[in-house]
């Protein structure tokens, strides 16, 4: 009868064991996907500032030059309207 009850132990004891078991191998997938959402969201985060930082300068110094080859023909539409302006101020109304 004691032999009974102690294999009666072992059983619950290793039928509880595979539960623990179980619960550990859910616990470590939960985690190892928590882990692997946490590079994803790091690398959405850090990849485009990182390609920001090596594409824009030239794209940002490219568009400067742009603007710096029309910027003498503003002004010298601007004073082609202020001279227009002029021209119209005179005439007769």
């Amino acid at each position: 009868m004691p032999e009974e009850n102690i294999y009666k132990k072992i059983d619950r004891q290793t039928e509880l064991l595979e539960i623990i078991a179980k619960q550990t191998r859910k616990t470590e997938k939960y985690i190892l996907w928590g882990r692997v959402l946490s590079v994803l969201r790091l690398l959405i985060i850090i990849a485009p500032i990182i390609l920001a930082i090596i594409y824009l300068p030239p794209f940002i110094q490219s568009s400067i030059d742009k603007i710096r080859g029309i910027l003498p023909e503003i002004q010298e539409l601007k004073g082609l309207d202020q001279t227009i302006q002029n021209i119209s101020n005179k005439l007769p109304q």
